[in-house]
Protein backbone atom coordinates (compact mmCIF):
# COMPACT_ATOMS: atom_id res chain seq x y z
CA UNK A 1 0.00 0.00 0.00
CA UNK A 2 2.73 2.46 0.21
CA UNK A 3 4.82 1.41 -2.65
CA UNK A 4 0.81 2.23 -4.04
CA UNK A 5 0.51 5.60 -2.17
CA UNK A 6 3.70 6.64 -3.57
CA UNK A 7 2.25 6.41 -6.67
CA UNK A 8 0.17 9.67 -6.16
CA UNK A 9 -2.59 8.08 -8.45
CA UNK A 10 -5.22 10.51 -9.63
CA UNK A 11 -8.19 7.61 -9.89
CA UNK A 12 -8.40 4.67 -8.12
CA UNK A 13 -11.40 2.31 -9.49
CA UNK A 14 -12.78 -0.80 -7.51
CA UNK A 15 -14.71 -3.37 -9.86
CA UNK A 16 -14.33 -6.63 -7.59
CA UNK A 17 -17.32 -7.26 -6.20
CA UNK A 18 -19.50 -5.29 -3.27
CA UNK A 19 -16.48 -3.66 -1.73
CA UNK A 20 -17.05 -5.00 1.79
CA UNK A 21 -12.86 -5.89 1.44
CA UNK A 22 -12.03 -4.53 -1.57
CA UNK A 23 -13.48 -0.40 -0.55
CA UNK A 24 -11.20 -0.21 2.51
CA UNK A 25 -8.41 -1.01 0.31
CA UNK A 26 -9.16 1.07 -2.63
CA UNK A 27 -9.68 3.94 -0.52
CA UNK A 28 -6.14 3.26 1.33
CA UNK A 29 -4.44 3.89 -1.81
CA UNK A 30 -4.67 7.91 -1.44
CA UNK A 31 -6.00 8.09 -4.85
CA UNK A 32 -7.54 12.08 -5.47
CA UNK A 33 -10.92 9.95 -6.28
CA UNK A 34 -12.05 6.83 -5.97
CA UNK A 35 -14.70 4.80 -8.12
CA UNK A 36 -16.88 1.83 -7.86
CA UNK A 37 -19.32 -0.41 -6.19
CA UNK A 38 -20.80 -1.21 -2.58
CA UNK A 39 -22.94 -3.34 -0.86
CA UNK A 40 -25.00 -1.89 2.71
CA UNK A 41 -22.20 -3.35 4.13
CA UNK A 42 -18.88 -1.59 2.38
CA UNK A 43 -17.75 1.96 3.05
CA UNK A 44 -18.53 4.31 0.27
CA UNK A 45 -16.09 5.18 -2.19
CA UNK A 46 -16.47 9.22 -3.91
CA UNK A 47 -18.17 8.16 -6.49
CA UNK A 48 -20.44 4.64 -5.90
CA UNK A 49 -23.16 2.60 -7.59
CA UNK A 50 -24.99 -0.18 -5.52
CA UNK A 51 -23.42 -3.36 -5.96
CA UNK A 52 -26.92 -5.53 -7.01
CA UNK A 53 -26.52 -9.27 -7.83
CA UNK A 54 -28.04 -11.01 -10.26
CA UNK A 55 -27.41 -8.51 -12.97
CA UNK A 56 -25.39 -8.49 -16.62
CA UNK A 57 -21.30 -8.58 -15.04
CA UNK A 58 -20.03 -6.60 -18.63
CA UNK A 59 -22.76 -3.83 -18.38
CA UNK A 60 -22.00 -4.07 -14.78
CA UNK A 61 -18.77 -2.71 -15.54
CA UNK A 62 -19.66 -0.32 -18.47
CA UNK A 63 -21.89 2.03 -15.53
CA UNK A 64 -19.15 1.31 -13.22
CA UNK A 65 -16.69 3.30 -15.91
CA UNK A 66 -19.47 6.05 -16.51
CA UNK A 67 -18.92 6.99 -12.66
CA UNK A 68 -15.52 9.14 -13.83
CA UNK A 69 -17.08 10.04 -16.98
CA UNK A 70 -15.80 6.99 -19.47
CA UNK A 71 -18.58 6.18 -21.91
CA UNK A 72 -18.99 3.68 -25.32
CA UNK A 73 -21.00 2.66 -27.95
CA UNK A 74 -19.85 -0.74 -27.75
CA UNK A 75 -20.18 -3.15 -25.31
CA UNK A 76 -18.04 -6.11 -26.83
CA UNK A 77 -15.02 -6.85 -24.86
CA UNK A 78 -12.20 -7.48 -27.59
CA UNK A 79 -8.65 -8.98 -27.75
CA UNK A 80 -5.96 -9.09 -30.51
CA UNK A 81 -3.67 -11.98 -31.13
CA UNK A 82 -0.44 -11.37 -31.78
CA UNK A 83 2.17 -12.72 -34.62
CA UNK A 84 3.78 -14.12 -31.26
CA UNK A 85 1.10 -15.41 -30.46
CA UNK A 86 0.03 -17.54 -33.67
CA UNK A 87 3.39 -18.97 -34.15
CA UNK A 88 3.70 -20.11 -30.81
CA UNK A 89 0.31 -21.96 -31.62
CA UNK A 90 2.02 -23.09 -34.78
CA UNK A 91 4.80 -25.00 -32.79
CA UNK A 92 2.51 -26.74 -30.76
CA UNK A 93 -0.55 -27.46 -33.12
CA UNK A 94 0.76 -27.33 -36.93
CA UNK A 95 -2.20 -25.97 -39.47
CA UNK A 96 -4.17 -27.84 -41.01
CA UNK A 97 -7.04 -27.42 -44.00
CA UNK A 98 -9.87 -29.17 -42.20
CA UNK A 99 -11.87 -27.38 -39.96
CA UNK A 100 -10.97 -26.90 -36.16
CA UNK A 101 -13.60 -27.13 -33.42
CA UNK A 102 -11.93 -26.62 -30.12
CA UNK A 103 -13.80 -28.52 -26.93
CA UNK A 104 -13.14 -27.04 -23.52
CA UNK A 105 -14.25 -29.56 -20.97
CA UNK A 106 -13.14 -27.86 -17.37
CA UNK A 107 -14.33 -24.96 -15.35
CA UNK A 108 -13.12 -24.62 -11.80
CA UNK A 109 -16.14 -24.92 -10.36
CA UNK A 110 -17.02 -28.46 -10.92
CA UNK A 111 -20.98 -27.73 -10.57
CA UNK A 112 -20.51 -26.04 -13.81
CA UNK A 113 -18.83 -28.65 -15.74
CA UNK A 114 -21.12 -30.47 -18.19
CA UNK A 115 -20.08 -34.25 -18.35
CA UNK A 116 -17.14 -35.89 -20.39
CA UNK A 117 -19.70 -38.55 -21.55
CA UNK A 118 -21.95 -35.53 -23.13
CA UNK A 119 -18.82 -33.25 -24.50
CA UNK A 120 -17.05 -36.71 -26.08
CA UNK A 121 -20.64 -37.32 -28.03
CA UNK A 122 -21.10 -33.62 -29.64
CA UNK A 123 -17.05 -34.00 -30.47
CA UNK A 124 -17.34 -37.36 -32.01
CA UNK A 125 -20.50 -35.58 -34.24
CA UNK A 126 -18.35 -32.80 -35.53
CA UNK A 127 -15.35 -35.22 -36.12
CA UNK A 128 -17.46 -37.06 -38.44
CA UNK A 129 -18.01 -34.44 -40.47
CA UNK A 130 -14.22 -33.54 -40.91
CA UNK A 131 -13.81 -31.23 -38.32
CA UNK A 132 -9.96 -31.94 -36.63
CA UNK A 133 -11.24 -31.73 -32.73
CA UNK A 134 -8.74 -30.06 -30.43
CA UNK A 135 -9.58 -30.74 -26.59
CA UNK A 136 -8.11 -27.90 -24.63
CA UNK A 137 -7.46 -27.38 -20.21
CA UNK A 138 -4.97 -26.75 -18.09
CA UNK A 139 -2.84 -29.39 -15.93
CA UNK A 140 -5.11 -29.73 -13.49
CA UNK A 141 -8.33 -30.75 -16.07
CA UNK A 142 -5.83 -33.61 -17.44
CA UNK A 143 -8.27 -36.14 -15.87
CA UNK A 144 -11.33 -34.22 -17.87
CA UNK A 145 -9.46 -34.22 -21.00
CA UNK A 146 -7.91 -37.41 -21.03
CA UNK A 147 -11.54 -38.49 -19.65
CA UNK A 148 -13.44 -36.86 -23.43
CA UNK A 149 -10.54 -38.28 -25.01
CA UNK A 150 -11.06 -42.15 -24.16
CA UNK A 151 -14.74 -41.89 -24.70
CA UNK A 152 -14.63 -40.54 -28.20
CA UNK A 153 -14.51 -42.83 -31.05
CA UNK A 154 -12.85 -40.76 -33.75
CA UNK A 155 -9.29 -39.16 -32.69
CA UNK A 156 -8.80 -35.46 -31.05
CA UNK A 157 -5.34 -33.34 -30.21
CA UNK A 158 -4.73 -33.47 -26.34
CA UNK A 159 -3.62 -29.82 -25.57
CA UNK A 160 -3.40 -30.37 -22.02
CA UNK A 161 -1.37 -27.59 -19.89
CA UNK A 162 0.61 -27.11 -23.83
CA UNK A 163 -0.37 -23.61 -24.43
CA UNK A 164 0.09 -19.89 -23.15
CA UNK A 165 -2.31 -17.66 -22.80
CA UNK A 166 -1.59 -16.07 -25.74
CA UNK A 167 -1.29 -19.08 -27.74
CA UNK A 168 -5.03 -20.04 -26.19
CA UNK A 169 -6.28 -16.80 -27.51
CA UNK A 170 -4.82 -18.08 -31.00
CA UNK A 171 -6.51 -21.42 -30.81
CA UNK A 172 -9.19 -19.61 -30.10
CA UNK A 173 -8.57 -17.22 -33.26
CA UNK A 174 -7.84 -20.16 -35.26
CA UNK A 175 -11.03 -22.34 -34.54
CA UNK A 176 -13.94 -22.49 -36.74
CA UNK A 177 -16.36 -22.96 -33.42
CA UNK A 178 -15.40 -23.76 -29.34
CA UNK A 179 -17.74 -25.48 -27.66
CA UNK A 180 -17.03 -25.21 -23.96
CA UNK A 181 -18.53 -24.93 -19.73
CA UNK A 182 -18.55 -21.39 -18.57
CA UNK A 183 -14.81 -20.77 -18.01
CA UNK A 184 -12.25 -18.19 -18.62
CA UNK A 185 -11.45 -19.74 -22.58
CA UNK A 186 -14.86 -19.40 -23.06
CA UNK A 187 -14.80 -15.94 -22.92
CA UNK A 188 -11.37 -15.52 -24.39
CA UNK A 189 -12.86 -16.93 -26.89
CA UNK A 190 -15.35 -14.66 -27.58
CA UNK A 191 -12.97 -11.61 -26.98
CA UNK A 192 -10.79 -12.94 -30.09
CA UNK A 193 -14.49 -12.63 -32.28
CA UNK A 194 -14.72 -16.94 -32.36
CA UNK A 195 -18.07 -18.69 -33.13
CA UNK A 196 -19.12 -20.38 -29.94
CA UNK A 197 -21.49 -22.02 -27.54
CA UNK A 198 -21.49 -22.08 -23.98
CA UNK A 199 -23.33 -24.75 -21.40
CA UNK A 200 -24.14 -22.64 -18.75
CA UNK A 201 -26.06 -22.71 -15.21
CA UNK A 202 -29.37 -20.53 -14.97
CA UNK A 203 -27.77 -18.14 -12.52
CA UNK A 204 -24.19 -17.61 -14.52
CA UNK A 205 -26.06 -16.88 -17.95
CA UNK A 206 -27.76 -13.87 -16.41
CA UNK A 207 -24.42 -12.68 -14.74
CA UNK A 208 -21.77 -13.88 -17.21
CA UNK A 209 -23.80 -14.51 -20.49
CA UNK A 210 -23.32 -13.36 -23.91
CA UNK A 211 -25.60 -10.07 -24.82
CA UNK A 212 -25.10 -11.00 -28.84
CA UNK A 213 -26.40 -13.67 -31.24
CA UNK A 214 -24.31 -13.45 -34.43
CA UNK A 215 -21.68 -15.61 -32.74
CA UNK A 216 -22.87 -16.42 -29.53
CA UNK A 217 -25.06 -19.26 -28.70
CA UNK A 218 -26.01 -20.75 -24.91
CA UNK A 219 -27.78 -23.92 -24.03
CA UNK A 220 -28.64 -23.29 -20.05
CA UNK A 221 -29.73 -25.61 -17.36
CA UNK A 222 -32.17 -24.10 -14.84
CA UNK A 223 -31.21 -26.88 -12.06
CA UNK A 224 -32.27 -25.33 -8.79
CA UNK A 225 -31.92 -28.55 -6.54
CA UNK A 226 -28.68 -30.51 -5.57
CA UNK A 227 -28.46 -33.30 -7.92
CA UNK A 228 -27.42 -35.36 -4.17
CA UNK A 229 -30.16 -33.53 -1.41
CA UNK A 230 -32.31 -31.57 -3.55
CA UNK A 231 -31.73 -28.34 -1.34
CA UNK A 232 -32.52 -25.48 -2.86
CA UNK A 233 -28.97 -24.22 -4.22
CA UNK A 234 -29.94 -20.19 -4.07
CA UNK A 235 -31.04 -20.20 -0.99
CA UNK A 236 -28.26 -22.73 1.01
CA UNK A 237 -24.67 -23.86 0.28
CA UNK A 238 -25.52 -27.46 0.49
CA UNK A 239 -21.10 -27.92 0.12
CA UNK A 240 -22.26 -30.64 -2.26
CA UNK A 241 -20.37 -30.13 -5.64
CA UNK A 242 -21.45 -31.92 -8.44
CA UNK A 243 -22.52 -31.03 -11.97
CA UNK A 244 -25.82 -28.67 -11.55
CA UNK A 245 -25.59 -28.94 -15.80
CA UNK A 246 -25.64 -32.20 -16.58
CA UNK A 247 -29.23 -31.73 -17.40
CA UNK A 248 -28.54 -30.27 -20.71
CA UNK A 249 -28.63 -32.67 -23.86
CA UNK A 250 -26.20 -33.05 -25.88
CA UNK A 251 -28.23 -32.96 -29.13
CA UNK A 252 -29.39 -29.80 -28.12
CA UNK A 253 -26.00 -28.44 -28.01
CA UNK A 254 -24.82 -30.14 -31.49
CA UNK A 255 -27.99 -28.22 -32.53
CA UNK A 256 -26.61 -25.02 -31.55
CA UNK A 257 -23.41 -25.91 -32.76
CA UNK A 258 -24.31 -27.09 -36.65
CA UNK A 259 -25.85 -23.02 -36.35
CA UNK A 260 -22.86 -21.86 -35.80
CA UNK A 261 -20.64 -24.40 -38.01
CA UNK A 262 -22.85 -23.75 -41.02
CA UNK A 263 -22.41 -19.99 -40.70
CA UNK A 264 -18.33 -20.12 -40.82
CA UNK A 265 -18.78 -19.26 -44.59
CA UNK A 266 -18.80 -15.66 -43.69
CA UNK A 267 -16.08 -15.89 -40.76
CA UNK A 268 -14.21 -13.22 -42.90
CA UNK A 269 -17.06 -10.80 -42.45
CA UNK A 270 -18.72 -11.83 -39.50
CA UNK A 271 -15.16 -11.31 -37.89
CA UNK A 272 -15.29 -7.19 -38.91
CA UNK A 273 -18.77 -6.96 -38.06
CA UNK A 274 -19.20 -4.66 -34.80
CA UNK A 275 -22.34 -3.26 -33.03
CA UNK A 276 -21.82 0.36 -34.86
CA UNK A 277 -20.80 -1.02 -38.08
CA UNK A 278 -22.18 -0.04 -41.53
CA UNK A 279 -21.26 -3.81 -43.22
CA UNK A 280 -24.64 -4.98 -44.22
CA UNK A 281 -25.28 -8.31 -42.36
CA UNK A 282 -24.81 -11.96 -44.60
CA UNK A 283 -27.28 -13.12 -46.26
CA UNK A 284 -27.15 -16.40 -43.94
CA UNK A 285 -28.10 -14.39 -40.84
Amino acid sequence: VAHMRERRFDLALQWHGGGRNSNPFVRSLGARVTAGFATPDAPPLDRTLPYITSLPERLRLIEGARLVGATTTDDDPRLHVTDADRAELASVLPDAPDPLVVIQPGARDPRRRWSARHFAVVADAFAARGARIAINGTEDEAACVNEVCSRMRHDSINLTGRLSLGALAALCEHARLMISNDTGPLHLARAVGTRNVGIYWAGNLITHGPVRSWRDRVAASWRMACPVCECHCMQHDCEHRVSFVDDVHPRDVEALALELYALERNRSLSRSITPNSSHSLPTAY
